[in-house]
């Protein structure tokens, strides 16, 4: 009867690890999934995570009157 409990424990005990194991993993690669995603040179279709389009600059070295994208990230500030 004691080798049935000791083999149901052990059992329960290697499910319980398998379980954390392949929890910290599903995080990492839920991590590196957005990083790499973040990472990703910004095109005009993508919209930024503010919901706000990126800010643009006027003039500058270009031509008078084109429209260039200011290449900085959005800063989320605290209310």
């Amino acid at each position: 009867m004691f080798a049935l409990f000791l083999t149901a424990v052990s059992a329960l005990a290697a499910i319980a690890a398998v379980a954390l194991l392949v929890d910290g993993g599903l995080r990492w690669w839920s991590a590196f999934g957005q990083l790499r995603h973040r990472l990703q040179l910004p095109t005009e279709a993508q919209v930024c995570e503010s919901g706000m389009r990126p800010a643009l600059a006027h003039g500058g070295f270009t031509r008078p009157g084109r429209v260039t994208a200011v290449t900085r990230q959005t800063v989320r500030r605290a209310a």
